[in-house]
């Protein structure tokens, strides 16, 4: 008979449907035993026992009778009794941590796992794979719990759900009944979905304290999928997935999208890419792509945000608005009043921001590493390599619900904006610093985010110009740091001042995109675009913009191989900016119509353009050191008059260097030498930088320093001994631009070790020169610089190959010898 009730009980459970039990206040009045016969439960036993011509048996209460849970009056009135929830037809991009956790449960001990993550990143799905897994159906059977805790605001509320859903009942202890209950299990696992709101919650405590009880029963393994990036505490959860969710990637998210969409045509990466890897966005995307195609979902989704990305009515698992609203209201979020700004502001920033910059971001916002934790901790936003980000959707979401504004947007402005300081004023074919270039290239898209945004948002005009500005400004940097497309931005700015009739700087906007779209081979949208612009500058009497526009014009015209238009536009240009006296323009000018007369095999007159072109080049070039070298001196004198001889080191420093410039190395060295031994007595080398060092790091970096020129003067006695003039020069070349560019003193002694080593290989000094190629190559090393790691590799296999090559010799020659 225990074996029938076994089977029955077997069977029951795989046709069982999920019940919602209302309990209202009669049941406070009614017996809580229900008697079997009269149950469903009892009808269909019948109905088995039946069929199996066991229909004569009695079923006996206690063995199968069903408890239904009496409230307290502090619990609802509703108790849901969820069943095991059905495996994810559309699961991709999780393989390996689905085997992964399926494994552990698998072991014969007990496991504790958290799956954790963002709102609408599969945590759930993930759960219900695992469950589903017929391995894990075989282990634990019938004892394995799913039980939802989506809108439960406290322990009390988890245990009332227990109670309903192993249909037990209490008169007092919930607790105690609750975990009896579970320790009689042998085997089993329990899951409790959306923990987030009992846990997030006033009564945090209390929900972890029950986590740890149920940690404690020895034959319970426990799953928990929970919002946000922190384990509750009061158990030791699995090390191996600490880790909240990431989002998919590329192609699981194609994947999953044939899979709902049943289309085996390419989805755009641009499409997916706007969803960040959210399998809940690209879920909802994709459902609607069942009747429109990706150009029309992406001209939806950019209109509509992720409004866009609803399904049926608006519920968690059916809307993401809905969804990540969640957590916006979360308990975490109302006890930060900084965290909704800091989220509002980071929504600007598509590439994030440094988490160690933000108070200089946001120098007004207190408490902004708490503010900061508070978004990870709900996993509204991530650290990813020391940067705080969030992911598209929510950004998206975010700038359509709530906007920065005020202190916070301003100050994300200030910020950004002097970013892009070192590129004011700087022409598309200047060369700007490599670290102002580096600086602007890793902020590049906050910054276009921050323009966008401005331009698009229907500005005021008081803040025209400075916006202005820094958009020409970022235009002009998008050619250094080959980031992404400016013509959007650039569109936009032109679009917002035609419509406050800015005519003029409506064409110089134009003019700055045909010289943006050159570089793209847009070339006969850019032709039409500048003579255009050219013609109606012109009109307006503008003839310095209208000769720009002609040499921009001549450049499209030599890259489309119009060599004839293009030398006309040019000698054009060069001729007026002559005449104006603008020297500077005219060599560029110049140069530019030199290059295109060699395109046309014109030699000589080419020859002749470009000598002229460099004579005014060098021209301006020594006007304006001469002035920079007289000003230096005269600076060096006034710091000497005061005492001040740090800052007089500095300006000897500088000299040296505009000597340098002007090819007059004797000066320069002896400026240098004399500018080492005033640095040298103040306790510091190279320039300012280095004053504010630690002592200790000035003695090292002198002894290294001493010891690289002395390896340096080595290879330089060994070229001179060799007679090779050439490397000779070349050493002292390299001493001269080491002393001067402030080049770091291990870079020099791994030079000087290269040096050396070329120097013993001319001496067929093989081992000392392998030496010191060895030794230069683990400096380059150490410093990451792996092409002068290669060329220091490369004389040693030079060696290596010498060597052989004369082993083989000598073999040949003994062998030779003992034959005769």
């Amino acid at each position: 008979m225990a074996n029938l009730h076994k089977n029955l009980d077997s069977i029951i459970a795989q046709f069982a449907l999920v019940h919602s039990v209302t309990l209202a206040t009669r049941l406070d009045q009614m017996s809580l035993d229900v008697y079997v016969q009269f149950s469903p439960r009892a009808f269909f036993i019948d109905i088995c026992a039946s069929m199996l011509g066991l229909a004569g048996i009695r079923c006996e209460r206690p063995s199968i009778s069903l408890m239904v849970a009496h409230p307290t009056r502090s619990s609802p009135v509703t108790t849901i009794i969820a069943d095991i929830p059905p495996n994810p037809v559309n699961f991709y991009g999780r393989d390996d941590l689905l085997h992964s956790i399926t494994a552990l449960l698998l072991q014969d001990q007990t496991c504790r796992v958290p799956i954790l993550g963002s709102a609408g990143i599969g945590k759930t799905s993930l759960a219900a794979a695992i469950i589903n897994d017929d391995r894990i159906k075989t282990k634990y059977g019938q004892s394995i719990w799913f039980v939802s805790c989506e809108g439960i605001t406290s322990a009390d509320g988890i245990l009332q759900a227990l109670i309903a859903f192993l249909g037990l009942t209490h008169e007092s202890n919930a607790r105690q009944i609750v975990l009896e209950s579970l320790a009689a299990r042998i085997c089993a696992l329990l899951v409790l979905d959306n923990l987030e709101t009992a846990w997030d919650s006033p009564d945090r405590v209390s929900v972890e304290l029950l986590l740890g009880k149920l940690a404690e029963l020895l034959g319970l393994s426990l799953i928990i999928t929970m919002r946000g990036n922190v384990q509750p505490a009061g158990v030791t959860w699995d090390a191996t997935y600490g880790q909240p969710l990431t989002p998919l990637s590329i192609p699981a998210a194609h994947q999953m999208w044939i899979g709902i969409t049943h289309r085996n045509e390419d989805v755009p990466d641009e499409l997916l890419a706007a969803l960040d890897g959210l399998p809940l966005a690209i879920t909802l995307m994709a459902h609607q792509g069942q009747l429109s195609d990706s150009t029309e979902l992406m001209e939806a989704y950019t209109a509509e945000k992720t409004a866009f990305l609803q399904r049926g009515t608006s519920g968690r698992l059916t809307s993401l608005d809905t969804s990540i609203q969640l957590s916006l209201n979360s308990h975490t979020m109302m006890q930060n009043p900084n965290a909704l700004h800091l989220l509002s502001g980071l929504s600007l920033l598509p590439n994030g921001a440094s988490y160690q910059l933000l108070p200089k971001i946001f120098p007004s916002m207190t408490q902004w590493r708490k503010t900061a934790l508070a978004l990870i901790a709900v996993a509204l936003a991530y650290k990813d390599g020391g940067r705080l980000r969030i992911l598209s959707p929510i950004r998206e979401f975010m700038l359509l619900q709530h906007p920065p504004f005020g202190t916070c947007l301003a100050e994300l402005r200030v910020y950004y904006f002097g970013v892009l300081a070192p590129f004011n004023g700087m022409e598309p074919d200047a060369d700007p610093f490599q670290k102002a270039t580096e600086q602007v290239s890793s902020e590049f898209a906050n910054i276009n985010s921050i323009l966008s945004h401005y331009w698009s948002s229907m500005p005021g005009a008081d803040q025209q110009d400075e916006f202005l500005a820094a958009t020409k400004t970022l235009v002009v940097s998008s050619v250094h740091v080959s980031c992404t497309d400016c013509v959007p931005l650039l569109s936009s700015a032109i679009e917002q001042l035609e419509a406050r009739e800015h005519h003029e700087e409506v064409l110089k906007c134009r003019m700055l995109l045909g010289r943006l779209l050159s570089g793209q081979n847009q070339l006969g949208e850019v032709i039409r675009l500048l003579e255009e612009v050219e013609r109606q500058f012109g009109a307006r009497g503008d003839n310095a913009e209208a000769t720009e526009c002609a040499y921009h014009l001549g450049n499209a015209l030599r890259l489309r191989r119009d060599f004839k238009d293009a030398t006309a536009k040019l000698r054009e240009a060069n001729k007026c900016k002559e005449a104006e006296g603008n020297t500077t323009s005219a060599a560029l000018y110049m140069w530019c119509l030199g290059e295109v007369l060699a395109q046309q095999s014109d030699i000589e007159e080419a020859l002749r353009i470009l000598s002229t072109a460099n004579a005014m080049y060098q021209e301006l070039r020594c006007r304006k050191v001469g002035r920079q070298l007289r000003a230096t001196w005269k600076k060096q004198g006034l710091f000497e008059q005061f005492g001040s001889k740090r800052e007089a080191a500095t300006c000897l420093f500088q000299t040296a260097r505009l000597l340098q410039q002007q090819n007059r190395h004797g000066e320069a060295c002896r400026a240098f030498m004399e500018c080492r031994k005033m640095i040298a007595s103040l306790g510091f080398y190279r320039n300012d930088s280095y004053c504010t060092k630690d002592p200790r790091d000035h003695l090292r970096y002198e002894e290294r320093f001493a010891e690289a020129l002395s390896w340096l003067d080595e290879a330089q006695a060994t070229f001179e001994r060799i007679g090779d003039r050439n490397r000779h020069t070349e050493a002292v070349a390299k001493l001269l631009e080491v002393l001067g560019s402030g080049i770091d003193a291990l870079d020099l002694l791994a030079m000087a070790n290269y040096f050396l080593g070329r120097s013993y290989d001319k001496l067929d000094e093989t081992e000392r020169a392998a030496r010191a190629f060895t030794q230069g190559a683990e400096i380059y090393r150490r410093m990451g610089l792996q092409d002068d790691v290669g060329r220091c590799e490369e004389a040693l296999a030079a060696l290596s190959m010498q060597e052989a090559e004369a082993q083989n010799i000598n073999g040949g020659w003994n062998e030779w010898m003992d034959r005769i």
